[in-house]
């Protein structure tokens, strides 16, 4: 499927959602449980994972590499620094006084102070760092929706941006004493990301390992024919 034909599923998907009387946080857990796809709630609405296109397909293989090869590299990064690393499988629960909303994120770390608060049933509320992998159907929502709704959360770090069609990681790290969100960014196939939250540097070709592009070049021949 083409990545034009993509973004006009997912726009219609969500105006049909957004038109849809609003839920509670209960009725989106119970739903949550019965439902045979994942999705994500933000202050009464549901929105399907990864734009309800890709999530009905099982999401995209370079998607999937992608986060497989970032948790593995953090699995071994947080060895013997009381930290752990989840996969997309874990709901992330971000509330506060005048807003809640429960998340899917592509990968988290989480630390100490975040795994003493890990809620009986799978909510993860302080993670050190947040990771997604960002497609044409998820770009807006991943920059916009959730790094703001993820920036309210104190234990919050960092925050990786990995782009699934040409090579480029996004950072942002929290600088407390300036209170901001610092950025960087890293396009070179044999650059080193540096990790401060976790102190520690992974190499891009490690990220985008068996990574080959080919859903890109496909859909550019798609839009030549």
């Amino acid at each position: 499927m083409s990545t034009a034909k993509k973004l006009y599923l997912h726009r219609l998907y969500i105006h049909t959602h957004n038109n849809l009387p609003e839920v509670s946080p209960e009725e989106y857990l119970r739903r949550e449980e019965l439902a045979e796809y994942r999705s994500e709630y933000i202050d009464g609405r549901i929105y399907p994972v990864d734009g309800g296109v890709e999530a009905m397909a099982g999401g995209s293989l370079d998607h999937n590499r992608i986060s497989l090869n970032m948790l593995f590299a953090l699995k071994l990064a947080a060895k013997g620094k009381n930290c752990e690393a989840f996969n997309s499988d874990t709901k992330l629960w971000v509330e506060t006084a005048s807003s809640t909303a429960y998340f899917y994120p592509d990968g988290m770390l989480v630390c100490k102070e975040g795994l003493d608060k890990i809620k009986a049933d799978d909510k993860i509320t302080k993670p050190r760092l947040i990771i997604e992998v960002v497609s044409a159907t998820t770009e807006k929502k991943d920059r916009d929706t959730k790094f703001k709704a993820y920036s309210k959360i104190d234990s919050l770090k960092e925050y990786i941006l990995i782009t699934q069609d040409h090579v480029l990681v996004e950072c942002y790290y929290r600088d407390h004493l300036e209170e901001e969100w610092r950025y960087r960014s890293f396009n070179i196939k044999d650059e080193l990301v540096e990790l401060y939250s976790i102190q520690t540097q992974i190499a891009m070709v490690d990220i985008y390992e068996n990574v080959s592009f080919v859903e890109v070049r496909e859909e550019a021949n798609d839009q030549k024919e």
